[in-house]
């Protein structure tokens, strides 16, 4: 494990979830994460090579790419580190504000959000957004490791 942060993701978060969960991003330290859940588990990567660690039913695109045809109970987008933002977006703030709100309209309107991962500058800014306003804190966490900042932000949608 990385560090803490993974554990609870582990032990609470994935063993909790029910109904249909999508979780954006995935690598060997997330290869598991299939093995946790007893829920119908859907995984996207943007990377082709990253499919094999990825669930049974895998997704291959950015989630900006995802079509807006279904919608699920829960969406896990824990990893929004600045050193991956695509090239051609403009910065870390922005792209990560576009992901969260296409992660808004594909969430159910009683389902759950999780982000967060290593936060870059700015990442107070995502938590006030006006998509974010109409969501119930379920868990926050702040953890400092190595002089980075990683957050782990559970919310629920207020219908």
């Amino acid at each position: 494990m990385e560090h803490r942060g993974r554990e609870w993701i582990e032990k609470v978060y994935l063993p909790s979830l029910a109904g249909d969960a999508l979780f954006v991003g995935v690598n060997k330290a997330t290869e598991h994460y299939k093995d946790l859940v007893s829920c119908n588990y859907e995984t996207l990567d943007i990377k082709p090579s990253n499919a094999r660690y990825g669930a049974k039913i895998h997704h291959v695109c950015d989630l900006l790419d995802y079509p807006l045809t279904r919608v699920f109970g829960h969406i896990a987008l824990y990893g929004l580190d600045p050193k991956y933002t695509p090239e051609d977006e403009i910065n870390w703030l922005e792209w990560s504000r576009r992901l969260l709100r296409h992660a808004n309209i594909l969430l159910d309107k009683k389902g759950t959000l999780l982000f967060g991962g290593y936060m870059g500058e700015g990442w107070g800014e995502l938590l006030s957004m006006t998509e974010l306003r109409h969501y119930e804190e379920i868990y926050y966490k702040e953890e400092n490791v190595n002089g980075k900042t990683y957050l782990k932000w559970w919310i629920k949608k207020d219908g």
